[in-house]
């Protein structure tokens, strides 16, 4: 009996524990979502993300592409132009192509630049790089119809772009939290502004190299193929 009353507490503590994660892990969603201004791309990321949080309490096994799915089916029942939407369908596509193609490009990367280069290249290259690849295999149909350009310098401006985003976007949240401290806002957001000022130069800088976007176009199905 004492036994089982101890493991009865241990299991209460345990499924408390996960209900105050999740709660915590909510509030910063909302939070963030607020912060961002609530784009598409970013709450179909929060359904997905809530959607494994419920598998996490129901003590199941959470799959990102039945979340994905499920987000998508929640976005066309409330709003029928999400179907219609073009940012909405590049997120959705970069998503899927991320879930299905990461897991095969990162080994073959690795396996390729062991190759060529005869060393392997650390995984802060090969992470962005093998997600950039992914997402533009099932984005270019619709970029290429709709925007009528290949961009063939992606993938560089990608490796670029997301350590220097991410940065960016981790100082707001910090700038936020501190706010309440004399100044502390003011200088993070010199800071910001100093890091999105070099990125947009770098991003300037990408685009004068020749031949770094090319015409292109095309129905999206014969793209796709």
């Amino acid at each position: 009996m004492h036994t089982s009353r101890s493991n009865g507490q241990l299991y209460n503590f345990h499924i408390g524990y996960i209900f105050y994660h999740i709660l915590s892990t909510l509030r910063a969603l909302l939070i963030y979502l607020i912060l961002v201004g609530l784009p598409l791309s970013c709450l179909r990321a929060a359904i997905m993300a809530i959607l494994g949080l419920l598998a996490l309490f129901a003590r199941r096994r959470s799959s990102a592409l039945s979340a994905l799915g499920v987000a998508i089916m929640i976005f066309i029942a409330s709003d029928p132009t999400c179907a219609t939407s073009l940012s909405f369908a590049l997120s959705c596509l970069a998503t899927l192509g991320i879930l299905l193609f990461v897991p095969l490009l990162k080994p073959w990367l690795t396996f390729l630049a062991t190759r060529l280069l005869h060393r392997s290249l650390p995984g802060a290259l090969i992470d962005p790089l093998s997600m950039t690849l992914a997402a533009t295999l099932l984005t270019i149909p619709i970029s290429i119809t709709t925007f009528a350009q290949f961009p063939l310098i992606a993938p560089l401006s990608n490796i670029i772009a997301t350590p220097v985003l991410t940065l960016i976007c981790s100082l707001g949240v910090v700038g936020v939290l501190l706010s309440w401290i004399p100044g502390t806002a003011f200088l993070i957001g010199l800071c910001m502004s100093a890091l999105a000022e070099a990125f947009a130069a770098t991003v300037r800088m990408i685009q004068l190299i020749p031949y770094s976007c090319i015409p292109c176009d095309g129905d999206a199905l014969v793209v796709g193929i």
